[in-house]
């Protein structure tokens, strides 16, 4: 899954919806970079990030790859941004319940431009 990291601080997962890409956040990014590390994540298939096919355990697939890159980055707890995401995805978050500071926040459009 490919990874965009930049800057330093405490850690802030952006996860983004379909069918866009970790592009997304770019301008959050940039701005928020010189406080936290940002890390935007292209999802399977979307953005840099190859196709894979996951059949019934998709988002069980996915989250193991999300789990993967915060053990890699040595990270206890993190932010978790993320787009308007439908009920199926948003099963996908549960996951993270034992790595969030607090609940996901999912931004309006016109706060990204």
């Amino acid at each position: 899954m490919y990874l965009l990291s930049s800057g330093s601080g405490y850690p802030v997962l952006f996860i983004h919806g379909i069918p866009t890409s970790g592009q997304l956040w770019k301008g959050v990014v940039q701005k928020m970079c010189g406080n936290f590390t940002c890390l935007a994540v292209d999802l399977p298939g979307l953005g840099k990030s190859p196709r894979e096919e996951f059949g019934l355990r998709q988002l069980e697939a996915v989250a193991d790859k999300i789990e993967k890159i915060r053990v890699e980055n040595n990270i206890e707890k993190w932010h978790v941004v993320g787009t308007p995401v439908p009920p199926s995805q948003c099963t996908m978050l549960t996951v993270f319940k034992n790595t969030l500071t607090g609940w996901p926040c999912f931004p309006r459009r016109f706060f990204l431009s």
